[in-house]
């Protein structure tokens, strides 16, 4: 008797999850197909602004003001930006957003800052070749110069002395150097040159620096 009943309970719990199931599986099945289903059609369709159109829709208090620091195509996808401590801006780029909705790669993200495409433009295509070589001697002078009048400096003043400017001036030398590289205007005998010309002017600066900081004084480096 007992067993009876066991068994009408098990058939009747069966019977209730089956028909569970049975109504389920359409409704999964619907679910299935609205997910599958593209909705794009009946989304509303807003127009793009331009750069200009976009600035003017901000709503701003009074006292502020906006300005547009960047555009596509000088930057596309951008998801966050940043400021250094010199104001300059940096934009991270998730190109690889949303890429399953096209057959054409879209790259990869990155961060750029923004006046590196200028500045390539710059060294690779509008440098003057005679001014940059003009401020290249330039600057070798006055580094020389500098280092001359070091060596005259009794030893009380030369712990003063301005070394780091002679270092500067041979930092803007290798600047210019790579800029007249980078315009093609050096031949291969030329280029060795103008590296060992560089070369002569910081080994000159190592070895005064050191021996300024030291508190003797050192005359020129070993070329």
């Amino acid at each position: 008797m007992g067993m009876s009943r066991s068994f009408r309970a098990v058939s009747a719990l069966l019977f209730i999850a089956t028909l569970v199931l049975s109504q389920s599986a359409p409704a999964q099945k619907s679910n299935s197909e609205s997910a599958e289903k593209g909705f794009a059609a009946e989304l509303p369709r807003i127009p793009p602004k331009t750069p200009g159109e976009a600035l003017k829709a901000f709503r701003l208090h009074p006292g502020f003001r906006i300005e547009l620091a960047a555009a596509e195509p000088l930057l596309a996808s951008p998801v966050a930006i940043d400021f250094d401590e010199d104001g300059r801006l940096y934009v991270a780029e998730f190109r690889e957003f949303n890429q399953g909705a096209s057959r054409q790669p879209h790259g990869r993200g990155q961060v750029r800052l923004l006046e590196e495409q200028e500045f390539s433009a710059y060294n690779f295509e509008y440098a003057d070749p005679v001014i940059t070589r003009t401020l290249f001697e330039l600057h070798e002078k006055e580094a020389k110069q500098l280092l001359d009048r070091y060596r005259k400096v009794e030893e009380k003043s030369k712990n003063r002395f301005p070394l780091l400017a002679a270092y500067d001036h041979c930092l803007k030398c290798s600047h210019l150097f790579n800029l007249l590289d980078s315009r093609g205007v050096i031949s291969t005998t030329e280029r060795a040159q103008l590296i060992g010309r560089v070369r002569q002017i910081a080994c000159r600066v190592a070895a005064d620096y050191l021996g300024q900081q030291t508190g003797a004084a050192t005359s020129e480096a070993k070329q």
